[in-house]
């Protein structure tokens, strides 16, 4: 039986097939009245292959998990969990600028105002800007261990 079922249903699903043919045979009691109880063993069987089929059919086809395949790169995870860290080490930097100095760099490399724009928001002159811009790029270099 369980031959039977690797050819019809696959290896996978051959021995949970097998266990679910004589679960079915004994749940139904009629053991002694049986005239031919291979036969019968046969039958559930063959029903039992007909519906597994046809939930099979509805599913669709089933894609098999491969870790190798499926599974995020280590190599990705290690760049990802970097990136993360080096996010954490900027922001860390960027808070301990004075309030200032933040402001005038965010306006310039987040919110992309020109030196003279934040010289006319600020009421600093334009040297000014590039004052506080040195300064935080600097504190910055610092804290990151980034060489220029």
């Amino acid at each position: 039986m369980k031959r039977y079922f690797d050819w019809k249903a696959g290896p996978d699903a051959s021995a949970d097939l097998v266990q679910d043919v004589f679960v079915r045979a004994l749940g139904k009691s009629q053991g002694e009245r049986l005239e031919n109880p291979a036969g019968y063993l046969w039958r559930i069987a063959q029903n039992l292959l007909i519906d597994t089929l046809r939930v099979r059919k509805r599913r669709g086809p089933q894609v098999q998990f491969d870790e190798a395949q499926h599974s995020p790169d280590l190599a990705d995870q290690a760049a990802l969990l970097e990136a993360a860290q080096l996010q954490l080490r900027y922001e860390t930097a960027l808070a301990a600028l004075p309030t200032r100095t933040r402001d005038i760099f965010l306006m310039h490399r987040v919110d992309e105002l020109t030196y003279q724009e934040i010289a006319l928001a600020t009421g600093l002159t334009p040297a000014g800007v590039e004052y506080h811009m040195s300064k935080a790029l600097a504190h910055l270099a610092k804290r990151l261990a980034v060489h220029r």
